[in-house]
């Protein structure tokens, strides 16, 4: 990438020569928009190469306006007014100016309706550079004030803007300097883009009108407004921080590494069966490759605790080779899981599998974990980054296997905030491993799956979906597992104790025996909490541990480690633990759930198939405090899954291969009786519509479904904690903005690990010191209990 000889003076960042910033994210959008458009696209070969010169002019254009004195003199950390520093406003402008100057020159068919959204999108995407993106209506039925854009324009010097705009000509790549010979960027062009703007912004109103309203719109365009958006603002947030273009050190691992670490493995009563679904996996998956039949999107449909982690990152790997050697292209390993909390027991698993075959550290290019917790390091084999280019390499997933959540994957498939479509673009040329599937709410999977199956066609993308159940969610793929694997670990029973919807019945009536170990997953944190007083006073306190999102995640670990290591016989928890932890008990008891979830804690239970049969209680616990006898259950979940689940399990025993069977019936009572399409018909719209924010917008996307507003509360703990926000306090003194950021960045991951999420409106709200809300050392008995967290007073049953 080019660095210019005779400079401007103009900066776009402290020490940045606002030229070279803008050749390098012109060439490394222009990069981006032209690998991820596959040959499944929807658009001819001019249509992309189209696309592709938009995308450079975007890149080339988005900081123009930071040519302005007022944002010259901001750099220099002089007093500014902030209205005057809207760069983006001027860059707007002039990158619509010469976008449609391009597109009206050029010679060759391109359909009228791209060309006008081509238009549409370089005013748009780079007006919303440094924000997240607004309903494009709305965008475009804002009429800007003269008065602004003219007193932008005059604070220009003409001199320094004369040398920029000769080294954006010169350094632009061979196939533009032509076309930019003939745009002056004299001021009085550029006021005649702005009037030329304001002339046709009415017809460009009514053009996108007519591109969402037809009736052959598709899906295409949203996609293609994310991946402009995206590829602009993360090479522009990569070259700011990074200064370059970073190369991704690209490391391929041998088909048999998968094998090679499972030789190593202990054998248990499970080994057999898990060998035989790993190889019938293969074998069917390396048939489909033979026949070069492949699908988008494959299913592994296995019974929890039969190795589906290693099943799936072993076809995810022989997919990546084949397709690394087949195309051009170089493919990455996504993989998703619902929840934080096991993403650090994968990623282990992961780096086992990976230093086998690569005898050295696992670094951040080779294997990245990524969530709104990770640790900001980020490393190579030759280099250690600072927290700001961690930031932004781990924000872009930078990596050749990404380990994150739900939260993350389709966020960044469905959103409109900056910080995630800045990684859209990555989707691309990926292999998306979707585990615990189920975990994606009822509601969005119309949405999901025609999203997702397009997404996966345009962008040359391929998607593994595993999960314990009948994945009815989409309506196509191909199904690995053809094979029934019949196992006998657990029973469900409904009928022994799922009369007594008192607690402290059960309690006194449910039979402990000294040999086992048990697992309570209770429905609200409230429930749990006094379910665990009432046990602890059975059973003692040494013996027992409690699990929630009250308990701070640094805990949370711990005990979870120590579960593992069977420090504790009795276990009181939340749904956390459902999906994906690595623990194991003889008795698991459940209060009612939608079944989906009763199968997950289910699974829990004789996990290795190590004992005699698992046993799993389904109770029905009411709140008494609720004149209405009110379920538990209720709280959190819909009374019509409740209904159905209870409808199919009351007063049966269920043994683990018939559970399957049952789910099969509970699905399709699900579709006969749940609105299952409304919502996400409506966020459907929204997506045809460029409808990003505002009312039943893409904005009301939400994977994790939150049931109350919440507040964050930092807890000191122990030394470590009050250390910890020692440093945060000092961090706060500090009186250089950018500084006062990167320093907290460095201890983010130790400080949130301290930090749980509390109900804003409950009674007992801690003080706040230094813009949190903050609970001491010497204040932690009034607000944290040692067992069972944060004591939330009033409010609601839910917490």
């Amino acid at each position: 990438m080019s660095s210019s000889l005779n400079q401007s003076g103009l900066f776009s960042h402290p020490g940045r020569a606002l030229e070279d910033h803008l050749l390098n994210v012109a060439e490394l959008t222009y990069q981006i928009v032209g690998d991820s458009i596959s040959s499944e696209s929807p658009y001819t070969p001019y249509e992309k190469s189209i696309i592709s010169d938009v995308s450079y002019i975007l890149g080339l254009l988005h900081d123009f306006g930071k040519a302005t004195d007022y944002f010259q003199n901001y750099l220099k950390g002089e007093r500014v007014d902030k209205s005057k520093t809207r760069h983006s406003f001027l860059s707007s402008i002039v990158s619509f100016g010469v976008v449609n100057a391009y597109l009206n020159s050029t010679n060759k068919d391109i359909n009228p309706t791209l060309k006008n959204f081509l238009k549409i999108l370089s005013y748009i995407v780079v007006a919303n550079h440094h924000s997240d993106l607004d309903d494009f209506l709305n965008e475009l039925s804002v009429n800007p004030i003269d008065s602004e854009f003219e007193d932008l324009l005059q604070s220009i010097n003409e001199v320094k803007l004369a040398i920029l705009v000769s080294n954006l000509k010169n350094g632009s790549i061979n196939s533009f300097k032509g076309f930019l010979s003939k745009i002056s960027f004299s001021k009085e062009e550029i006021l005649n883009f702005y009037k030329s703007f304001k002339k046709v912004r009415h017809g460009l109103k009514s053009e996108f009108r007519k591109i969402t309203n037809s009736t052959d719109i598709n899906i295409s365009y949203y996609f293609l407004a994310n991946l402009m958006f995206s590829a602009l603002i993360g090479s522009d947030k990569e070259d700011a921080v990074l200064r370059r273009q970073f190369n991704l050190p690209y490391t391929t691992f041998s088909d048999s590494i998968i094998k090679s670490y499972k030789e190593k493995l202990p054998r248990s009563n499970l080994s057999m069966l898990r060998e035989s679904a790993f190889e019938e996996v293969e074998k069917n998956f390396l048939e489909l490759l033979k026949g070069n039949n492949l699908s988008h999107l494959f299913y592994i449909t296995l019974p929890t605790g039969l190795g589906k982690t290693l099943i799936g990152f072993n076809i995810a790997n022989i997919l990546r080779n084949h397709l690394n050697k087949n195309q051009s292209k170089t493919f990455r390993i996504i993989y998703s899981l619902p929840f934080i909390n096991i993403i650090e027991q994968n990623a282990m698993v992961f780096e086992s599998v990976l230093k086998g075959e690569l005898n050295n550290n696992i670094t951040t290019d080779i294997l990245l974990k990524h969530h709104h917790l990770s640790e900001l390091s980020y490393t190579t084999e030759e280099d250690k980054y600072d927290v700001d280019a961690s930031e932004i390499l781990i924000e872009n997933w930078e990596s050749n296997i990404i380990i994150t959540t739900f939260v993350q994957l389709f966020h960044t498939l469905i959103s409109n905030r900056n910080s995630m479509l800045k990684k859209f673009h990555k989707l691309a040329h990926s292999i998306i491993i979707i585990d615990e599937v189920q975990a994606v709410p009822l509601k969005y999977w119309k949405l999901i799956d025609e999203l997702l199956l397009k997404f996966l066609e345009e962008f040359n993308s391929y998607a593994i979906v595993m999960t314990a159940t009948k994945p009815i969610l989409f309506s196509s793929g191909y199904d690995l597992v053809r094979n029934v694997y019949p196992l006998n670990r657990y029973k469900i029973d409904a009928k022994t104790y799922y009369s007594y919807d008192s607690m402290e019945d059960f309690i006194n009536t449910f039979k402990i025996e000294d040999d086992k170990s048990y697992m309570f997953v209770l429905n609200t944190i409230s429930e749990a909490k006094q379910f665990y007083e009432i046990l602890k006073e059975k059973v003692g306190e040494t013996e027992i541990t409690f699990l929630s999102s009250h308990i701070t995640p640094k805990e949370r670990l711990e005990r979870i480690e120590k579960i593992k290591s069977n420090k504790f016989r009795f276990l009181v928890s939340t749904q956390i633990v459902e999906a994906g932890v690595d623990i194991d008990f003889d008795v698991v008891v459940r209060d009612i759930a939608p079944l989906d979830s009763i199968i997950q804690s289910s699974g829990r239970s004789n996990r290795s198939g190590g004992r005699d049969i698992g046993e799993v209680y389904v109770v029905k616990f009411k709140d008494k405090s609720n004149s209405a006898n009110r379920l538990y259950a209720s709280y959190i979940y819909d009374r019509v899954l409740l209904d159905i689940t209870e409808n199919l399990l009351k007063d049966r025993i269920l043994k683990e291969e018939d559970v399957y069977k049952v789910f099969d019936n509970y699905m399709e009572e699900v579709v006969k009786k749940k609105d299952t399409e409304g919502t996400s018909n409506e966020l459907r719209k929204a997506l045809l519509e460029l409808k990003y924010d505002g009312e039943n917008a893409i904005s009301s996307f939400g994977i994790v479904e939150t049931k109350y507003p919440t507040i964050d509360v930092f807890i000191e703990l122990d030394e470590d904690a009050e250390e910890i926000f020692k440093e945060y306090q000092s961090i706060l003194d500090i009186q250089n903005h950018f500084e006062r950021i990167k320093r907290f960045k460095e201890i983010k991951n130790s400080f949130y690990s301290y930090v749980v999420s509390i109900p804003e409106n409950v009674q007992n709200i801690p003080p706040v010191i230094g813009n949190f809300y903050y609970v001491s050392r010497n204040s932690l008995d009034e607000y944290y209990d040692k067992n069972t967290g944060f004591k939330t007073e009033g409010g609601s049953v839910i917490w």
